[in-house]
């Protein structure tokens, strides 16, 4: 079975399917630290059920100037987009590794008001390279900053190398959102809530997004 194929299944769809539905995917390349395999991560948008969850479970926790709010695998935007809309102390950072994907959402960044475009950026970069302490020239926010909200739409293998890795690193009372798929138990992550939302791959069918805080 091919490294896509393989994606695939672990979605619970093939890849006939999806693009029989038109969804544009994307191959994020994320290199196993040991093992040095690549995974790839279809692209899909989340949908407005999902904004919903985020804000009426971390809100409070972004309403500050200081708040960063991160989200690891952005695609075009819309999550980092309807968050900055909504909380308007909230400095926003998206991490995708698709060229195409970082160009449309910069696009859809331009379309929106400037005091929201202006918390608003978007960095192509690997996750297996990425670091939270690390910024590019033009970053809306200050070297060393740490963030508030971590949220990932992420398969599980990508998941279970960034628990191992940058996630184990974030500072206590630091929240975590995972959108469809959980962190691994197995690596100490037990969610706190749980919330029903749209499933952004099955149409009709709803999902999960986990709740998780560093301690």
């Amino acid at each position: 079975m091919s490294e896509f194929a393989a994606m695939n299944a672990e979605l619970g769809i093939s890849k006939l399917q999806a693009l029989m539905r038109g969804k544009k995917t994307r191959e994020g390349e994320y290199s196993r630290a040991k093992a040095g395999a690549t995974i790839l991560c279809p692209h899909y948008a989340s949908p407005p059920s999902v904004i919903e969850a985020i804000l009426s479970r971390v809100g409070n926790k972004l309403d500050d100037a200081d708040a960063l709010f991160y989200d690891l695998g952005c695609g075009d935007g819309t999550v980092l987009i309807g968050v900055a809309s909504a909380l308007h102390n909230t400095t926003c950072i998206g991490i995708d590794v698709d060229a195409t994907l970082c160009a449309t959402a910069r696009r859809k960044r331009s379309e929106v008001e400037t005091n929201i475009s202006d918390r608003i950026t978007i960095r192509q970069e690997d996750l297996a390279q990425f670091s939270f302490s690390s910024n590019d020239e033009g970053d809306c926010i200050k070297n060393g900053a740490s963030p508030s909200v971590v949220f990932a739409f992420l398969v599980p293998s990508c998941l279970k190398i960034l628990s191992g890795t940058i996630l184990k690193d974030l500072e206590k009372g630091t929240i975590l959102l995972s959108y469809k798929f959980p962190l691994p138990e197995v690596d100490g992550w037990i969610p706190t809530d749980i919330v029903t939302v749209d499933d952004a791959v099955k149409k009709g069918a709803m999902t999960s997004v986990f709740k998780y805080v560093v301690c």
